[in-house]
């Protein structure tokens, strides 16, 4: 029997209060990880059922949210082997005059 192999994702957390659908919740993190280098190219994603049990949510849930990474072509599946990052994206990072790093947020309306 094939095991699924342990792998260090950044924390992850999902609000069940929100307005904003848990798996695109998930996808949103994932996608931030991935864009600032936490999740670098090659990397493997935890098997579905894995991340599932972790977060504590369902495994149609993971699978909506790798659905939407595949769909912006960040991660790519490797039948039998999992999902990895496909590519990275450029993270942005901003400073202000003295050289401390600077968050920007978007705020939807």
């Amino acid at each position: 029997m094939k095991t699924a192999a342990l792998v260090d994702v950044p924390v992850l957390a999902v609000w069940r209060d929100s307005k904003r659908p848990l798996p695109l919740q998930i996808a949103d993190q994932l996608r931030t990880a991935i864009a600032c280098g936490r999740l670098p190219v090659g990397v493997r994603l935890p098997a579905t059922r894995q991340l599932a049990r972790r977060l504590g949510v369902s495994r149609n849930t993971i699978a909506a949210a790798y659905d939407e990474l595949f769909a912006d072509d960040l991660i790519a599946a490797r039948v039998g082997d999992g999902s990895y990052v496909a590519r990275g994206v450029r993270c942005l990072r901003f400073a202000d005059p003295d050289g401390n790093p600077l968050l920007l947020r978007a705020v939807s309306s």
